[in-house]
């Protein structure tokens, strides 16, 4: 039951973190990373108290999208800042395409 907990509190922590943070990229990736995390954290709960194998096969599949998910958000963030010179995203809301 502890890792619920432990699963709530990472959810919680990575959803404060995106919403107190809407202006740094950075720290927008880091929110999401820790949800994913929180994820993981409740298939590992399946496969401890319930047994079930799916719950593992999930948790390859989250990783493989929080590392794809690191490095085009991170790739992004360095394009942003090498045309910007900035990660706020309040210096580059003016944007045009």
């Amino acid at each position: 039951m502890q890792i619920l907990f432990i699963s709530l509190a990472l959810l919680l922590t990575g959803f404060i973190t995106i919403i107190w943070n809407r202006n740094n990229i950075i720290k927008i990736f880091i929110g999401a990373e820790l949800c994913l995390f929180a994820a993981s954290w409740n298939f590992i709960f399946g496969f401890v108290q319930l047994g079930l194998i799916d719950g593992l096969v999930f948790i390859l599949f989250i990783l493989a999208i929080a590392a794809a998910e690191a490095a085009v958000g991170l790739g992004l963030a360095v394009l942003v800042f090498l045309k910007y010179g900035t990660i706020q995203l309040s210096a580059i809301k003016n944007m045009g395409g």
